[in-house]
């Protein structure tokens, strides 16, 4: 298997870049929910994983 160009490499570590903060400003509106005992939905989380998950397969090279 070969490595993908440096091009390619550039780009998902520019992306892979911005996940921490996303994350983060996902997780903010949360906490306070969690802290008074109303977590998210289930739904909404499996929701947002599926929607993660597809972004990621989509940004991968070919």
């Amino acid at each position: 298997m070969t490595a993908p160009p440096a091009e390619d490499r550039r780009a998902v570590a520019r992306r892979l870049h911005t996940v921490p903060a996303a994350l983060a400003g996902y997780r903010a509106p949360l906490h306070p929910g969690a802290r008074t005992g109303l977590p998210a939905a289930p739904r909404h989380v499996a929701g947002t994983a599926a929607q993660i998950a597809t972004a990621a397969v989509a940004e991968l090279p070919d």
